[in-house]
């Protein structure tokens, strides 16, 4: 059986020299008893605290969305669709994101209170005062929790004060976060996962970044996975992250015919130039012809034609997916095709 990331992590970790497992060390009767981190590094200047994410939040963000699918303004829509594509379709969709962002996330607001004080309770008992706290937050499998929320959820925490304006979490200087829950392709076109370095407290300059980008590397160097610095991002958007479940999932399956129709259509988006309008006028033209080539009256021709049709239906519809278009307009006939039937009659043959 396949051991977990957090399993993995920490038999990656114990290999590492100057590293110490602080479970494993001979403590004091107080050191025991203290709900303290997992680790020293660089002579005991740094204390690190692992922390995995294990609940799966994708409940919440029905039970937000629950009540809005009522709305007229709620779009019908092909597949599964990420949150912020149906979002902006609603007037308020902003506010609803932003309550998403905060139901999804409150496990990372528990988690860094909890990180901090065992950071804090180690400094203490271990007599480190002047030492430094660096969080270390694995994802192995919640794809809802995507990495710009994590982000957003741990700079808000880091930054709430006390009554007297002072902060109240001052022992976390830096996060690593590592999620095989999200990859991207590399160059090479395989699946890269994500290792996130961010500087979360401003107070304090954090010293150790350089064991940081050591730490990174010997991790990517004990999975014998290749490394790629891509430096600093101005939008994680740049990545274009996808979930690994539901990536493995649909590889997992056998291929049914419309799935290669959808798999061949990413590859060669040709309706991606559409407009809305030639959008509207490739539907018409699609159903039309389905239509005609399904009833009895049909010709031959007409049935023959139909697996063709089937297929551009299938790659229209993954263009609207990707789009997030509200399936709701191609309902409306505008009947204004006249200006660019010859045109699209061109591209694709009438059979009726």
């Amino acid at each position: 059986m396949k051991k977990s990331l957090e399993e993995r992590f920490i038999e990656f970790l114990d290999t590492l020299n100057g590293v110490e497992n602080i479970d494993k060390l001979n403590m004091t009767q107080q050191q025991k008893n203290a709900k303290k981190a997992d680790y020293f590094a660089q002579n005991r200047e740094l204390i690190i605290e692992l922390k995995s994410l294990e609940t799966d939040t994708q409940p919440k963000v029905e039970r937000i969305l629950e009540p809005h699918r009522s709305r007229p303004e709620f779009p019908h829509f092909y597949g599964g669709w990420e949150v912020y594509k149906i979002l902006k379709y609603l007037p308020d969709g902003e506010e609803i994101n932003k309550e998403i962002i905060d139901a999804v996330t409150s496990s990372i607001q528990t988690i860094y209170r909890k990180a901090n004080k065992q950071i804090r309770t180690t400094k203490s008992t271990f007599q480190l005062l002047n030492s430094q706290g660096l969080l270390i937050i694995l994802n192995e499998s919640i794809d809802v929790l995507a990495p710009e929320h994590i982000v957003y959820r741990l700079k808000q925490t880091a930054n709430k004060k006390n009554p007297d304006k002072s902060y109240q979490y001052l022992e976390i200087n830096y996060v690593l976060i590592i999620s095989e829950a999200h990859f991207s392709p590399s160059p090479n076109n395989e699946m890269a996962f994500l290792i996130l370095h961010q500087p979360i407290n401003n107070i304090t300059a954090f010293e150790y970044e350089k064991f940081v980008t050591f730490l990174t590397k010997k991790w990517t160097e004990f999975n014998n996975t290749p490394l790629y610095d891509l430096g600093e991002l101005s939008s994680m958007k740049e990545l274009k992250l996808r979930s690994v479940a539901h990536y493995k999932k649909d590889q997992e399956k056998l291929i049914p015919r419309h799935e290669s129709y959808r798999r061949y259509y990413r590859r060669n988006p040709y309706f991606r130039s559409y407009d809305e309008k030639k959008m509207k006028w490739m539907f018409k033209m699609i159903i039309t012809n389905l239509t005609f080539g399904l009833t009895k009256k049909a010709t031959q021709k007409q049935k023959d034609r139909v697996i063709f049709w089937g297929e551009v239906f299938t790659h229209f519809l993954e263009e609207v997916t990707y789009r997030g278009m509200d399936m709701k307009i191609f309902t409306k006939d505008e009947n204004t095709w006249k200006d660019i039937d010859a045109e699209m009659n061109s591209r694709f043959e009438d059979d009726n």
